[in-house]
């Protein structure tokens, strides 16, 4: 049942003791009591991701879209900056001595990132284990986390902040996104655990949409995409593919044949030249990603913008001659589609279709499912020494 008073909430969080919840809403941190009353707001936080509440009385949260690491006294009061993070934020881990990270290292994919450990105190990253985000801590001595659609658990020492032995499948089958090291999943120190059914909204395919809404789904295998850009003449796609090393994948809409660029490793954000016979792309590398083709030239006038927004694809009508002229907006597309890191559409030459990322996984919006004694399930598939 809805709690009173907690509109517009995102990444709630439970209290220590349980009885109150804290969320994100509104540009503020705010705690309520689980029946809804003194509703009560904390800080003002502006652009926050995630958020933790230590057993010291210690909220923590990412501001700057994630990329800084700051805090406030579960009273109140002002908020101090502990420093920049280097991942996503995951549980504070209830000594509040640490917080669990996952990292991306440059790929498109969480799946090939890892999971690691931010000292509070140092600021010092540790990784735990590899392949794996948005790892959650269990009481019974686990973390429990994401990976190809399915949550693993492996043995966590608290005290030692290590891990041991090899992580072990606890459920198939469950809601999460790779690309943002998202997993639809609760653990209760009661010993109960609650997901959202569902996969890896990540994985997809290409799908294109008329004017009219109509739908069809491109020959192409599902995988992890990203970035995509369709050649001014409508015949090659160049996709960003996520891996353990991300490449670019060029695929012929005519011939419905692919084909990996030669050479490519730790490659993405692929982006044709006007005329088609030359490719941008970026170089995963130490410090900085490379732009590997630039100083393309040429191209076709612009007769038509087209942008997204909260309804679909609206397109603006642009003349050149006798001088530059845009016209209103008019709604051109609409289509559920999946939403990437970077631009994941395109609009054929005609601007009569558009080229968008279909999730292949299913998606759950009615119900959740519930895992009692999780505390005996972990104990006989990953036993704690």
């Amino acid at each position: 049942m809805p709690i009173p008073g907690t509109e517009n909430a995102s990444f709630a969080f439970f209290s220590p003791n349980g009885r109150t919840v804290g969320f994100l809403g509104d540009r503020k941190l705010k705690r309520v009591s689980i029946d809804g009353d003194d509703v009560r707001v904390l800080v003002d936080v502006p652009n926050a991701q995630r958020a933790g509440w230590a057993e010291d009385g210690w909220i923590y949260w990412g501001e700057d879209e994630g990329l800084t690491l700051r805090r406030v006294r579960e009273s109140g009061g002002a908020a101090e900056t502990i420093g920049p993070l280097p991942g996503v934020m995951g549980d504070v881990l209830p000594d509040g001595r640490s917080i669990l990270l996952s990292l991306k290292e440059g790929r498109l994919s969480s799946d090939y990132g890892s999971i690691a450990l931010l000292d509070l105190a140092t600021l010092e990253t540790r990784t735990l284990l590899e392949s794996g985000y948005d790892a959650r801590y269990a009481a019974t001595g686990h973390l429990i986390f994401g990976r190809g659609g399915n949550l693993l658990a492996v043995p966590f020492d608290a005290e030692r902040r290590t891990v041991s032995g090899d992580p072990v499948t606890v459920v198939r089958g469950v809601a999460m996104d790779s690309f943002f090291a998202q997993v639809q999943v609760a653990v209760s120190r009661a010993g109960s655990l609650v997901f959202v059914p569902g996969g890896d909204r990540a994985l997809g395919t290409i799908a294109t949409v008329d004017r009219d809404g109509k739908e069809e789904i491109l020959p192409i295998e599902p995988r992890i995409f990203g970035v995509f850009d369709l050649s001014d003449d409508d015949r090659l796609l160049a996709l960003h593919v996520g891996d353990i090393n991300d490449y670019v994948w060029i695929h012929d809409l005519e011939s419905g044949e692919g084909r990996r660029l030669a050479g490519s490793t730790d490659d993405g954000w692929p982006f044709w030249s006007h005329g088609g016979d030359r490719l941008a792309f970026t170089r995963q590398g130490k410090p900085l990603l490379k732009l590997m083709v630039q100083d393309v030239e040429g191209g076709r006038p612009a007769r038509q913008i087209f942008f997204a927004n909260s309804n679909g694809w609206s397109a603006l009508p642009v003349t050149t001659e006798p001088e530059l002229d845009i016209g209103p907006p008019r709604l051109a597309f609409q289509a559920e589609f999946l939403d990437t890191p970077g631009l994941s559409y395109d609009v054929s030459s005609d601007g009569q279709r558009l080229y968008i990322l279909k999730s292949v996984a299913p998606t759950v919006r009615d119900r959740i499912h519930v895992v009692a004694n999780l505390d005996v399930e972990l104990e006989r598939l990953a036993p704690v020494d």
